[in-house]
């Protein structure tokens, strides 16, 4: 009987990233963090004992009423934050700007990242500019909306109109209150942080908060709104988060995951690209399809292609996982190699999560193709990081400047 009690009460399951482990659970708790897709779980040999796998996605979740779920990542939070800053463009973040605990979870991490520097971005109160507004009106303002009045079916009031307004309701100021919106729901957060978030919501008062699906909104920056840049980077962040109130089954999930294979492509992509071009040769594609066969049928994508011109010279796959006994799986082997035969490349990456103690090259028979075994150590002090992705580049560009020479 008891037992049965504290299985009804609030449960946390703790997990390290790619750890398995055997919890107590009910089924259905069991179900409903299956149904969360972040871990997996399987009856064990014992009564209401489940082994629950975690994979690459980390951060904290509640789900229903009942139950909580926290996968911790390997890295540091604060490196984690860290990436994603980066991978959002901001390639001058400093991590030094948060005062986090050592077992902070990556949505409270985010969110004091965040706060941070939106209370910076609108320190000196919220930017204004012009920006388009639809509206129907019992009179016309602006111009009339031609498309939109045809569709009223002959009725000649309100007016569809379309005008230009003045005001705080521009692009970066809706990223910076959708990304408070979705924050303050949060339930791990502190009062004193929810305090903050909400102090900004009122700085934004009147300004439309930016939905779910348009975390991609355009803004162009100026030296007028230079300062918003961080911020409104991170609010992108925030609402692209896909664990934001997400149904599951019978129960609503709310939180913030990161998933951490996506996030190594991203950051490896934008800094790359940042390295290579001040080097001033060839250009990243990201996810830039094709096919393998001539027919069309089997389709490619592979992480990066290197382009000189118009020619694919090299592609960079990147692995978030280690290297066991300092090679590569045949696996991804194949991939990359399939990948070269398809676009005719005769160089291929494969990037690391880290680094391996000596880089490795490997020649493919008489295909001549070459794939270098390279890597990145993500825990490293920062400096150190830095040298190793200037010296990947290095590498790249002088096998790009040869290939390009042949």
């Amino acid at each position: 009987m008891t037992t049965s009690l504290k299985l009804k009460e609030r449960l946390a399951v703790e997990l390290l990233e790619y750890e398995v482990a055997e919890k107590q659970l009910t089924t259905d708790q069991a179900i409903a963090l299956s149904e969360t897709r972040v871990v997996t779980t399987r009856r064990a040999w014992a009564p209401n004992v489940f082994e629950v796998t975690a994979g690459p996605i980390v951060g904290a979740l509640r789900v229903g009423s009942d139950l909580e779920l926290r996968v911790s990542p390997k890295l540091p939070v604060r490196r984690v934050v860290y990436l994603l800053a980066h991978a959002a463009g901001l390639a001058s973040w400093d991590d030094r700007l948060l005062s986090l605990d050592d077992d902070a979870t990556i949505d409270v991490a985010l969110a004091t990242a965040f706060t941070v520097a939106a209370e910076r971005a609108l320190s000196r109160g919220p930017g204004s500019g012009y920006f388009t507004v639809e509206a129907e009106l019992q009179m016309v303002r602006g111009r009339l909306d031609s498309n939109r009045q045809r569709r009223r079916f002959g009725f000649p009031l309100p007016v569809a109109t379309v005008y230009d307004e003045y005001g705080t309701d521009i692009a970066e100021n809706q990223l910076l209150a959708g990304a408070i919106l979705l924050l303050e729901r949060l339930p791990s957060i502190s009062v004193h942080l929810r305090r903050r978030l909400r102090r900004l919501g009122q700085l934004l008062e009147g300004v439309r908060p930016a939905a779910r699906h348009e975390s991609g909104l355009p803004v162009h920056f100026t030296r007028l709104n230079e300062h918003y840049r961080p911020a409104v980077a991170l609010a992108r962040v925030v609402i692209e988060g896909s664990s934001f109130d997400v149904p599951t089954g019978r129960r609503s999930v709310t939180g913030f995951t990161v998933n951490m294979h996506k996030l190594f492509e991203q950051f490896l992509q934008v800094t790359l690209s940042e390295a290579v071009r001040r080097r001033g040769l060839g250009r990243l594609h990201s996810q830039r399809p094709d096919h393998l066969d001539q027919g069309r049928l089997a389709r490619i994508v592979p992480d990066l292609t290197w382009i000189v011109g118009r020619a694919p010279l090299t592609v960079i796959d990147a692995k978030y996982k280690t290297l066991e006994e300092g090679r590569p799986s045949d696996d991804d082997l194949y991939q990359v190699i399939a990948y070269c035969v398809a676009l005719g490349a005769r160089q291929a990456y494969l990037v690391h999560a880290t680094a391996p103690a000596v880089p490795v090259e490997m020649i493919v028979g008489s295909a001549g193709i070459i794939v270098h075994i390279a890597g990145l150590d993500l825990g490293s002090p920062l400096d150190q990081l830095h040298f190793e992705i200037e010296a990947l580049a290095d590498s790249i560009v002088s096998e790009l400047a040869l290939s390009a020479a042949v």
